[in-house]
């Protein structure tokens, strides 16, 4: 189970100053989607009008859907159907360059970035979540969701875990947001136990950019 480390009070800071923020991480399965909704939860239980997009999402579930689309059509409390949450869904597990390759399948990222945020502009906070790491091909001419960010001209969260090799990760994901003129919203902890060690990772990640909320995982 998932849950704040921080309180709401840094969230709701946050999305004052920025009501719509894009969510990135250092690498696949580093906690987006669990970033994503639990954001979303805790905006909307301080009273935040909040949702969140996965405009793009790949591998689909045995049963047939997809779970990172499931888990924010849930935490939206069912507010935006799955089709508006997650527009363009592929089957393989792969980078949506390669998943949309395999399906015949042709990726328009401007036209995906204008419906999502022509859906946030109706909610006072809104999350639009990327796909892998933020260098991941997207589309046939190789987008990034770096470029994506740049396209929407959203700030970006950055996604990290304290476990070996994040203070790299995080540096190098900073580092080529900030040679783009990305802008970048701070970092989010997952997997936070608040252990010895996770404090000495919190206070390295510091020197990199600000941590501006954790997740703890029990």
């Amino acid at each position: 189970m998932m849950t704040p480390a921080f309180g709401p009070q840094p969230l709701l800071d946050l999305f004052t100053r920025h009501p719509h923020l894009f969510v990135t991480g250092t690498d696949t399965a580093i906690g987006k989607t669990t970033t994503t909704t639990a954001i979303i939860r805790t905006l909307r239980a301080s009273g935040v009008n909040a949702v969140g997009l996965k405009p793009l999402v790949s591998g689909v579930e045995e049963d047939g859907t997809w779970g990172d689309t499931e888990a924010i059509f849930a935490a939206n409390a069912g507010l935006l159907p799955r089709a508006v949450v997650s527009p363009v869904r592929l089957q393989a597990p792969k980078t949506p360059k390669l998943a949309a390759r395999d399906e015949g399948i042709a990726i328009d990222l401007a036209a995906v970035s204008a419906q999502a945020l022509e859906t946030l502009a109706g909610f006072e906070a809104g999350l639009i979540e990327g796909v892998g790491g933020l260098l991941a091909p997207l589309d046939a001419a190789g987008r990034s969701n770096a470029d994506w960010i740049a396209r929407l001209d959203l700030p970006a969260l950055v996604v990290t875990t304290p476990r070996l090799g994040t203070i790299n990760h995080t540096a190098l994901t900073v580092e080529v947001m900030r040679m783009r003129g990305l802008t970048l919203a701070g970092l989010v902890l997952n997997r936070w136990s608040g252990s010895p060690d996770d404090h000495e990772m919190l206070e390295e990640l510091e020197h990199i950019a600000p941590v501006v909320w954790g997740i703890e995982e029990f």
